[in-house]
């Protein structure tokens, strides 16, 4: 009787667990600061030789360990703001996490391949402008080959497109004639999606919508750095693709296209010509009013509201010059407003890259902060102050739970004399 294959573990050190545990729990609340007070006299070099330790074990000679530690430390980079631009002096590990992403990008398996893109989009967060830039420019020829290559698989060609278009978008970078080959190629991907001959839609495998979605993601987010003149050839040059796109069988594929159409017209009319509409507006609207509208059964109920909320937006904006609709997102004593389509798509775009951690990196990343002009970040909250908003919450959390079980109670004793009274009467 053959034995069964142990399940891998992973070798990341168990305290850098512990922060990710800890700081999932305090994305959206005050309480990390008193957590980490706590553990350590200062958390941060206690996380950063953690997260050194997780580094040094991406050696390890089986590829599911080391596989399991790079996604380990995607979820790190995620949850915790290192604040590496901060330290008087540059950290050490910094070249030996880029050596082990590149090696692994280039000489490892599948799934090793994906995880170290997707570590190194992540990691991008992390760094400075320039320190994004030289990798950009270091990882460019790999990484398009990589996104050009059909033999490749689709999920590593969607890594990478990911990774490279984080790194041009977060480098500052005026280098605008390598952005717009790279969105020349991402576009030569996605156009794969728009109606073919006969005007019926492709029918595709899932990893290959996932690869052509996230492409134009990334072609969104590169569109948005361009300068005026590029963004206004650029943009009514793809219209036509757009429209073809929209009426994809895929909604990620229409949601996508009808982001890079809000952004194609905002941008137009604030920068260019406040009442453009184009070649294709008259059989843009005609779509985005049949997706508006929509009422089709095969789309599920949540699929369906998303889709026509979306497009009802997209549709007002185009005709009546409406802003979309303003957002507020809560940062404990901040607000941030969220009232134009370039601003909702950059925000949804770091949602999907940080996940949990966003409000975290929105309260502490300079670089994110600046982006969406918040300014320098704010003082920490004590922990005294910390301490106070947790007990607080215990409290209510308590008294919700005597209210319902008093009224509970209650009830069965009112059940009880409504049962005499009938018998009385």
């Amino acid at each position: 009787m053959t034995k069964k294959k142990a399940a891998p573990k992973s070798v990341l050190p168990e305290g850098v667990c512990d922060d990710l545990s800890m700081a999932s729990q305090s994305v959206d609340g005050s309480d990390s600061e008193s957590s980490r007070a706590d553990s350590s006299d200062d958390p941060t070099v206690s996380l950063l030789e953690k997260v050194a330790m997780a580094i040094d074990s991406l050696s390890a000679n089986r590829p599911d360990q080391r596989v399991l530690t790079m996604r380990s430390l995607r979820d790190a980079f995620r949850v915790n703001y290192l604040g590496l631009p901060t330290l008087p002096e540059k950290w050490n590990y910094h070249e030996t996490l880029i050596s082990s992403l590149d090696t692994a990008m280039r000489r490892g398996k599948p799934a090793e391949e994906v995880a170290a893109a997707q570590c190194l989009s992540v990691f991008t967060v992390q760094l400075t402008p320039f320190e994004n830039r030289c990798l950009a420019e270091q990882l460019q020829s790999f990484m398009e080959a990589r996104i050009c290559d059909s033999t490749e698989k689709s999920t590593f060609r969607s890594a990478c497109s990911i990774a490279l278009g984080w790194l041009h978008f977060l480098s500052d970078s005026k280098d605008f004639p390598s952005i717009r080959r790279l969105m020349g190629l991402l576009e030569e991907i996605f156009k794969a999606s728009c109606l073919k001959g006969d005007g019926k839609p492709p029918s595709l495998e899932a990893t290959t919508v996932s690869l052509h979605r996230d492409c134009l993601h990334v072609w969104c987010l590169l569109y948005t750095v361009l300068p005026v003149t590029d963004a206004n050839t650029l943009g009514q040059a793809i219209l036509k693709s757009l429209v073809s796109l929209l009426q994809s069988s895929y909604l990620d594929i229409r949601l996508a296209a009808g982001d890079a159409v809000g952004l194609i017209y905002e941008r137009i009319r604030d920068e260019t010509k406040n009442d453009f509409k184009g070649s294709y507006f008259t059989i843009l609207t005609e779509v985005l009013d049949q997706l508006a509208n929509n009422s089709d059964k095969s789309t599920s109920k949540v699929d369906s509201k998303k889709q026509r909320s979306s497009f009802r937006d997209l549709l007002n904006f185009l005709r009546s010059y409406e802003s979309p609709p303003e957002q507020v997102v809560k940062l404990q004593s901040e607000r941030l407003t969220i009232n134009t389509f370039c601003s909702a798509f950059l925000y949804e775009s770091f949602c999907r890259l940080i996940a949990v951690g966003m409000s975290t990196h929105l309260r502490e990343s300079e670089l994110i902060r600046t982006i969406f002009d918040l300014g320098p970040p704010l003082p920490r909250i004590p922990p005294s102050q910390a301490a106070r908003g947790q007990n607080k919450k215990a409290r209510q959390y308590a008294n919700q739970r005597a209210s319902k079980v008093r009224t509970r109670h209650r009830q069965k004793s009112r059940d009880k004399r409504a049962v005499l009274d009938q018998e009385e009467c």
